[in-house]
């Protein structure tokens, strides 16, 4: 081959390598941006005296991303009224890819009942290049007590084939009035020793309160073959914490599919 030729080869090759990097890295900041929009903010609860009011905010990253120096602002005030503005700001160091972080945000006790909490998520995304913000307001009232809650969980197998679906379908309610809990985040456990239990599956209650949560079966705890399932409603503003069941949880003996129980 002629020197020309092998230069011009090598060349092409330079420039589809060249070309190759550059795909691959907007496809990463693309795909980046978009998922920032599942990075949530969430208000689990409202604990006030006579001085202050704390409320317990979880940051939840529903992403396969990891972020860095995370800044979380937060300004509240009270509704129709101009005299209080009050205005917080919390760095967070990381924030893991599917996972989830708790704050405490602390106000002095505002005078009034109902406040307005506009807040903002700020990264910097795709290596530094992008900066990215979403914010969104919450009214909250801060003298609310919370309703207990329950579930009320369909019938779930004793066994299940590996690989095969299982729907775990149910409703929240309120304890006292059976009135639904809308939108809230449900997550499927499986029981290990209570501390490093695995996260199986999640998914929220529609309007009226109704969830219906895809699980793929499969073996959690090699070599046993029970996935031992509870779920758990982590609570909001209005509404307390609950578990299903209360004690304990349910065994689904998942199986081989060349295997099947007697």
């Amino acid at each position: 081959m002629k020197p020309s030729l092998k230069l011009k080869s090598m060349k092409l090759k330079l420039a589809l390598v060249t070309i190759t990097i550059v795909v691959a890295v907007l496809f990463r900041v693309f795909n980046e941006v978009y998922a920032f929009n599942m990075v949530n903010v969430e208000f689990r609860n409202v604990i006030g005296d006579e001085e202050v009011v704390k409320l317990e905010v979880t940051v939840i990253n529903e992403t396969p991303y990891i972020y860095r120096n995370l800044i979380l602002a937060f300004k509240i005030t009270c509704n129709n009224m101009r005299k209080y503005d009050e205005s917080i700001v919390v760095r967070l160091k990381e924030l893991f890819f599917y996972s989830t972080r708790t704050i405490s945000v602390e106000f002095p006790k505002p005078p009034c009942i109902s406040v307005n909490v506009k807040y903002s998520v700020e990264a910097e995304l795709a290596y530094g290049l992008i900066k990215q913000v979403k914010a969104e307001t919450i009214t909250i009232n801060i003298g609310l007590t919370r309703k207990e809650t329950m579930f009320i969980v369909d019938s779930l197998p004793s066994k299940a084939k590996r690989n095969s679906i299982v729907f775990i379908t149910g409703r929240l309610v309120a304890k006292s009035s059976g009135v639904p809990v809308p939108h809230a985040r449900i997550l499927v456990y499986d029981y290990d020793d209570g501390v490093w239990d695995d996260l199986l599956a999640y998914g929220y209650t529609d309007d009226l309160g109704y969830f219906r949560i895809p699980w793929v079966a499969k073996k959690v705890d090699f070599p046993d073959a029970d996935a031992e399932i509870y779920l758990v409603f982590e609570g909001n503003t209005e509404y307390l914490p609950s578990k299903w069941p209360e004690e304990g949880y349910h065994k689904i003996f998942v199986y081989e599919p060349l295997y099947p129980p007697p």
